[in-house]
């Protein structure tokens, strides 16, 4: 009897894993919509004419220091910085922004940098915080071509 029971028990709690499992779950809600990623991607990334994927990481570590940014980890081989700035506001209460920054090659000639941030654990849709990181970024990376060390 027991034996009944467990093989029982064991199919029923297969069925329901297959028939969940078999649900269809519509592309917006697992990819969100397309023009909006595609807007977002539009802001968050910048394209640089350098070879040089250490001079832009270091460039963009430098950056991220000079906008009073604590950085987490920075690794050359995948092309990824990641950081993290604190705010307080008020007692007891603060703001949490962090960012992570990949350079990648896109060409033979240009890299591409693409910074994702997230505010309080949300992601961040306001062009203005990328805006900035960017200009600064691009400052960066012009005085570092023109000066001789």
């Amino acid at each position: 009897m027991n034996n009944t029971i467990i093989k029982a028990f064991t199919l029923v709690t297969g069925l329901v894993f297959f028939l969940t499992g078999c649900s269809a779950i519509p592309d917006d809600a697992v990819l969100g919509n397309a023009a909006q990623q595609l807007k977002l991607r539009s802001i968050q990334s910048r394209v640089y004419e350098t070879t040089d994927k250490s001079s832009v990481l270091r460039n963009v570590i430098s950056t991220l220091q000079d906008l009073d940014f604590l950085i987490e980890s920075a690794d050359l081989g995948t092309g990824t910085v990641s950081a993290r700035k604190f705010a307080m506001k008020g007692i007891g209460n603060y703001s949490n922004l962090k960012i992570t920054i990949s350079v990648q090659p896109k060409s033979a000639r240009t890299m591409t940098v693409r910074a994702n941030a997230e505010f309080n654990n949300k992601l961040l849709e306001d062009p203005v915080p990328y805006q900035n990181f960017f200009t600064a970024l691009n400052k960066s990376l012009f005085l570092s071509g023109k000066l001789v060390e």
